[in-house]
């Protein structure tokens, strides 16, 4: 659990999830790989194909994990295929960004809430005021009064997370009220001002 928590903080997320089935993120197919497969099925390549053209995404999963598939051929012979003798696609489910090395599959969750939204508001403001206390050459330690005029959506994030921005910016006043410089806060217009307390 600890780790899973270093790993939320260094990457910015909210919750990190270790499952072992890779299709809740992504759907899987795949096709023979004919460079591979051709010389081993001969004639036979086009059942083959089309039989590994059938496999579910569990069939795959299972190969993907190191699983062998049998294929009889009418001939009576049995060829056996692993993951290598395939091309597999992961088409990614709605919502989410995976990507997938070495048997293991990374997704994140990209849908946005209306509580992300605020959030990530209250952080970009942050992150503006902050360039702003450093263009002034205020000390770090510095306490300040901010003063700011933003939409309403903004400005119930900003009353919403107004602890978090107060904290991380020093501010011992942050209320709102009219501002003396613009700035852009995710694509919103905000104004600022930003004096020592």
């Amino acid at each position: 659990e600890g780790t899973k928590n270093i790993v939320a903080e260094e990457l910015n997320v909210k919750k990190v999830d270790v499952v072992s089935d890779e299709e809740e993120f992504v759907n899987l197919s795949c096709k023979a790989n004919f460079k591979v497969l051709g010389a081993r099925f001969g004639k036979e390549m086009k059942l083959a194909a089309a039989k590994i053209a059938s496999l579910t995404g569990p069939e795959i999963g299972r190969l993907v994990a190191g699983g062998k598939l049998a294929i009889a051929l009418p001939d009576g012979r049995v060829e056996e295929i692993g993951a290598d003798d395939l091309v597999i696609r992961r088409d990614e489910k709605p919502g989410m960004v995976a990507a997938s090395e070495n048997g293991v599959t990374i997704a994140l969750a990209t849908e946005l809430t209306p509580e992300l939204v605020a959030e990530g508001l209250a952080r970009e403001l942050v992150s503006k005021i902050q360039n702003l206390r450093k263009e002034r050459n205020f000390d770090v330690t510095d306490r300040i009064r901010v003063a700011y005029d933003a939409p309403a959506e903004a400005a119930k994030a900003f009353e919403a997370f107004k602890n978090y921005i107060s904290g991380e910016v020093l501010a011992s006043e942050f209320a709102p009220g009219a501002g003396d410089t613009a700035l852009d806060v995710n694509g919103t217009e905000v104004k600022v001002s930003v004096e020592k307390a």
